[in-house]
């Protein structure tokens, strides 16, 4: 079989968002190596089995990595249309002896790298160097939703649409670094807003509200909970939506590597928070004010602005405009 076989080594690796990026660079290695398919095998560290290298992933508990693993990280992988497989190998000594046998292979195994035989210079800035290889033309927009997801996404949202178009809201709700959490009461006006104007906004709260049942929401608003607890429908129901609106976190990553979802992302910009500061984007390659490179999107926006109503609302009064015009 012409098969790249990708490791995800979860001594290295993020549990979230992180994956996506990570699978674009592997299917654009595949690409460049002629081979059809890729499989990827979810390796665990040592200890309780993830790498603790970010404060987050020193305050969650295994338990949380562990659901994360399942319904984020191997849920992503049926994003991309060349993944034809993808397990996890709780046993890394075994995985490493049986290495030999998997080639060709990404990240190279061999001795001594960081100790367990792997090449970690492959294992970082994924992102970045997407944006990099957009600039010079590479097709970066490579996943997409599975047909039966798209249907389900698609009849969940008609059903509560009654033929009128929809926006989802994708909010971040989390108690881990909340200064970057969208401003709820600024998000509800604009839903109320949205439908003055004939649409329908579903409100995608954050995974970890979703899960404690927090969601701090108007029950007159529809909310998608399902897409909140698994990355295929997630993507899927975004696909499905006229609009989809984002701040700056994991979930604005599926647009950026998906051509069949509209978007608007805003809130990129937060003081006090090194990810969100002028200077992580300036070494990513998105300087504040640029767009996202490689995007063929019908419509796509970075907005680096607040999450205020007023912000949210000329975006989309805009994005209105170049609707009728047939740009959207």
């Amino acid at each position: 079989m012409s098969c790249l076989n990708v490791i995800y080594d979860l001594k290295h690796e993020p549990i979230h968002f992180g994956i996506l990026p990570s699978l674009v660079c592997a299917d654009i290695k595949r690409e460049r190596m002629g081979l059809q398919w890729c499989r990827m095998f979810a390796v665990m560290a040592s200890g309780d089995g993830f790498r603790q290298r970010s404060q987050r992933d020193k305050i969650s508990n295994s338990q949380e990595k562990y659901w994360r693993l399942h319904y984020m990280i191997l849920s992503a992988t049926r994003l991309l249309p060349s993944c034809i497989s993808s397990s996890i190998f709780d046993d890394r000594e075994l995985f490493f002896e049986m290495s030999a046998q998997l080639t060709p292979i990404i990240p190279s195994v061999g001795p001594g790298s960081d100790g367990a035989g792997i090449d970690t210079q492959y294992m970082f800035g994924k992102h970045k160097a997407t944006i990099r290889l957009a600039k010079k033309g590479v097709d970066i927009q490579r996943l997409m939703a599975t047909e039966y997801a798209k249907t389900s996404a698609s009849n969940w949202a008609a059903s509560r649409a009654q033929g009128r178009p929809v926006i989802s809201l994708t909010l971040r709700q989390s108690s881990f670094l909340e200064g970057r959490n969208s401003n709820i009461a600024e998000w509800v006006k604009f839903a109320d807003y949205v439908e003055t104007k004939g649409f329908v906004p579903i409100f995608v709260p954050d995974t970890e509200a979703s899960l404690n049942g927090r969601l701090d929401l108007p029950d007159r608003f529809v909310i998608n909970e399902l897409a909140a607890l698994n990355m295929e429908i997630r993507n899927a129901f975004y696909e499905a939506c006229d609009l989809n609106y984002f701040v700056g976190n994991g979930p604005c990553f599926l647009p950026y590597y998906n051509k069949n979802i509209d978007y608007i992302v805003c809130n990129l910009l937060v003081p006090g928070y090194p990810t969100e500061s002028p200077e992580h984007y300036e070494k990513l390659g998105l300087p504040v004010g640029s767009q996202m490179p490689g995007q063929a999107n019908g419509y796509g926006k970075l907005v680096w602005e607040p999450d205020n109503a007023d912000v949210l609302i000329r975006e989309f009064d805009l994005w209105c405009g170049a609707r009728k015009l047939g740009n959207a």
